[in-house]
């Protein structure tokens, strides 16, 4: 889910939701530009900057286990389009 305010870097949220207690989060990047993942790629709902490129797409694999550990997979894919960047301008003579 972005959370952008004109001029400032947009931020995405993953989120995962599971009724198990006691689970355990881990989320990997399997494509596209580095991200990093804050706090940590172990909380459910992690956040990243949105890489500064014309368009893109991010791939995340999230493994969930609960507590007999038996695990659970789920992968997504963010479409990253049209991130404007503060630059200067260029003058063209």
């Amino acid at each position: 889910v972005p959370e952008s305010i004109p001029g400032s870097p947009t931020t995405v949220r993953l989120t995962a939701v599971t009724n198990k207690t006691g689970a355990t989060y881990s989320w990997v990047q399997t494509s596209g530009p580095t991200v990093t993942l804050a706090p940590s790629s172990s909380v459910p709902s992690p956040t990243f900057i949105a890489p500064a490129v014309g368009a893109t797409s991010l791939g995340f694999r999230l493994t969930v286990r609960c507590a007999t550990g038996n695990p659970g997979i789920a992968n997504t894919v963010v479409n990253v389009t049209d991130v404007i960047t503060n630059a200067p301008p260029t003058a063209v003579a």
